[in-house]
């Protein structure tokens, strides 16, 4: 038989604000002390379930999942109750539960927790900790002892509490056969520890410090501790029935599905190709120019070749869904650097370098000169005299995609506020509201407000605490939960044939699209779930209402109005989206921009680190450099590296170094010298923290654009637009 004890009750600081012990100290502390199983029972959470896996899994101690859950007898009394899941089974049910508990009225959760219980018993195990307890206090009849104990799988005892009443429990499980088992109930892991839970318990109401030791005891400890009972009940207590309770639960499983599975919408691939192909043609004719054909089959295979197809497919419907209501959306990130999704519409910007194409006979001409089409002179088409659309962003795809397509894209849209729910429902009906939730969060105790809460103790106590009392009572009360939150915009998915449910628990959010978060970070679930950004952004809705009030469409604004490029000039940016600050106002005085192209450029050099100051606004200003030639964005630093002709994989992998904050290697400082690379650039490139997506900043200045755009031409309008956004 089994020496050593498995732990079947203990509590996490990923709990509700009860507790301060660290999963990883307790599964080390089991591991170091041979403790076989440890049960995380947090009250009615379980966020700790993801790094306990995790965790299990690197120590070799077998883990098991449960939950101090609340119950409600008939005599009215609620009483806590240890649940424990024995499979997988099991462990979906207690995530019913959590549910439960989390997002029905409080006049039907714990009815919920009965029937889900009653529902699945044969795939959990459900201990008794208050209810017995509380009953023989009470003097209850043994016949009411009997109806008590026959509920539970087991009945546990810890070991502060009062000894005979642990000794009756003993006598009443030999008696009913039902396994007596020892717990700790630790709330923290050393004893040494009770200062953080005392400090917490404080916070919460308690003004004096509880004399129980709720730390996680040995085997040696645990039969110190009952040695009262004799000492065969103590060894069967302590070693004998929890092990035996441990064993009747799986060995170590994961707490999401095992069997993974990617997100994807039926016929994705045959969506795309068709709806891509078909814009393709539309625009540049059956037969496009050679450069646009490469980029087209270059990205459409990474695409394919990744399984991404469904992801654009998704962000597609979105966008034209929100487009038949009216409305813009825009997007962030590097999605703008797709050809593929700016052919289907996901994004406004066209990627391919500057050029001109004529939309009756198709002809197109690239420029070498312009690094934005909207900046190149107008021009008639040489073959059918028809005035020329001046295209082109001068984007490579690299910076969504990776080099071979080693990158996961990344779309995230902006959309209007409006348009929120809107989005939710059209997914909703897409793929089935039991597949989507909101990305959860968990907020945690910041070292600032953990010592506020010292603080705090030590006024209440009249005492001061010592050194290393307060640095260890503050290094346990760091990172405790203290309640869920949401990632703005995010939303999971789960895979076809799956339920949200399956991978997380759910909490009720309050947020009128009726949306429920997960439980569970969905830092937690990045490998398991689709996580999608739906950002809402007030950019796309002002041009809603521009549009509305000035019949102006924002896709019809040229982008070369010199009266528009004037205002920016002359800093009157009042009002515009990401040109307003003083900071971003004086970076325009600076470097007085000419043309789109250098509205781009202010952009991603206001949104990058190290990238302006004391770098490109000293090369604007003392070495008189144009906006042109400064670094701004992380597409520059890969773009000029091939215009010195360095092989594209080198210049890619130093433009991700650059872009990171990372500098220059000594072998990549010869290699670019080698290369004839200017030395102020290299200065620069070392001076570099973070730089923005060339795509991103594209897409804001576009949209602050064509809002300057009104308020030069229509400023009424401006003013109203302006008010009415405000004022939401």
């Amino acid at each position: 038989m089994n020496n050593t004890r498995a732990e079947l009750h203990l509590h996490t600081k990923m709990g509700n604000m009860d507790a301060v012990g660290d999963i990883e100290g307790y599964i080390s502390f089991a591991k170091s002390n041979n403790i076989s199983a440890v049960a995380v029972t947090d009250r009615s959470v379980v966020r700790a379930f993801p790094k306990a896996y995790e965790l299990s899994k690197e120590y070799g101690v077998k883990l098991i999942y449960g939950a101090d859950i609340c119950r409600e007898t008939n005599a009215d009394k609620k009483y806590g109750i240890t649940v424990l899941a024995r499979n997988r089974q099991g462990l979906k049910a207690l995530y019913k539960m959590i549910t439960a508990l989390h997002t029905e009225p409080s006049c039907g959760r714990l009815d919920s927790v009965e029937k889900i219980i009653s529902d699945d018993r044969k795939n959990l195990l459900v201990g008794a900790c208050d209810e017995l307890y509380q009953a023989i206090i009470d003097g209850k009849t043994d016949d009411e002892l009997q109806a008590v104990i026959g509920f539970y799988d087991f009945l546990e005892v810890q070991p502060y509490n009062d000894k005979d009443i642990n000794e009756k429990i003993a006598a009443l499980g030999e008696r009913y056969d039902k396994p007596v088992a020892a717990a700790s109930n630790a709330h923290y892991v050393y004893a040494e520890d009770k200062i953080g839970e005392a400090v917490l318990l404080h916070r919460a109401g308690d003004s004096a410090p509880s004399n129980i030791d709720l730390h996680m005891r040995t085997t040696e400890e645990m039969m110190e501790e009952f040695a009262y009972l004799g000492g065969d009940m103590a060894k069967k207590v302590v070693i004998k029935n929890p092990n035996l309770i441990a064993d009747m639960c799986d060995d170590t499983f994961s707490p999401f599905p095992a069997e993974k599975k990617k997100f994807e919408i039926k016929g994705a691939k045959k969506t795309i190709v068709k709806q891509a192909q078909a814009k393709l043609e539309e625009m540049y004719g059956e037969d496009p120019n050679k450069t646009i054909k490469k980029r087209f089959h270059d990205e459409l295979e990474i695409i394919t070749k990744n399984n991404c197809e469904s992801l654009f497919v998704l962000a597609a419907g979105i966008v034209n869904h929100i487009a038949g209501k009216g409305c813009l959306a825009g997007n962030r990130g590097c999605v703008g650097s797709s050809f593929i999704a700016y052919l289907l519409e996901i994004t406004e910007t066209n990627p391919l370098k500057a050029h001109y194409v004529c939309h009756t006979c198709h002809h197109t001409e690239f420029s070498d000169t312009n690094a934005c089409g909207a900046d190149m002179p107008d021009k008639n088409c040489p073959n059918c005299r028809t005035k020329m659309k001046k295209d082109g962003f001068n984007i490579p795809y690299e910076p969504l995609f990776g080099m071979d397509g080693e990158k996961e894209p990344v779309i995230d849209l902006n959309i209007p506020p409006s348009m929120f729910d809107e989005c939710c429902k059209y997914l909703q009906d897409l793929l089935g509201k039991c597949r989507i939730c909101r990305a959860g969060t968990v907020c945690t105790l910041s070292d600032k407000r953990a010592k506020f809460y010292i603080r705090e103790f030590e006024e209440r106590m009249g005492e001061r605490l010592s050194c290393a009392e307060r640095e260890n009572a503050q290094n346990l009360l760091c990172g405790a939960v203290y309640t869920n939150g949401l990632c703005p915009g995010g939303l999971l998915i789960a895979p076809e044939g799956t339920r949200i449910t399956d991978y997380t628990p759910l909490w009720h959010t309050d947020m009128p699209d009726g949306l429920l978060g997960s439980h569970f970070s969905y830092h937690d679930l990045w490998d398991e779930l689709f996580k999608f950004d739906i950002l809402t952004h007030d950019a796309p809705e002002m041009l809603k209402v521009l549009e509305d009030l000035t019949g102006v469409k924002p896709a019809e604004i040229p982008l070369d109005d010199k009266k528009t490029i004037g205002s920016f000039q002359n800093i009157d940016t009042a009002g515009i989206p990401e040109f307003a600050s003083p900071y971003v106002q004086n970076m325009m005085h600076i470097a007085q921009p000419k043309c789109f192209d250098d509205l781009i450029r202010i952009s991603a050099l206001s949104h990058g680190t190290g990238a302006w100051k004391d770098n490109a606004e000293e090369l604007i200003k003392e070495h008189k450099a144009e906006l042109s030639e400064v670094i701004s964005c992380r597409d520059d630093v890969f773009l000029t590296l091939l215009k010195y002709g360095i092989d594209r994989q080198a210049a890619y992998m130093i433009s991700e170094r650059i872009r990171k904050g990372k500098g220059l290697s000594d072998n990549d400082i010869k290699l670019v010298e080698r290369h004839g690379i200017p030395a102020w650039f290299i200065a620069s490139c070392q001076k570099i923290m973070y730089l923005f997506p060339r795509a991103h900043a594209a897409v804001y200045t576009l949209m602050a654009y064509r809002i300057a755009y009104c308020k030069a031409h229509y400023p009424t309008e401006f003013a109203k637009a302006l008010k009415e956004i405000e004022g939401k």
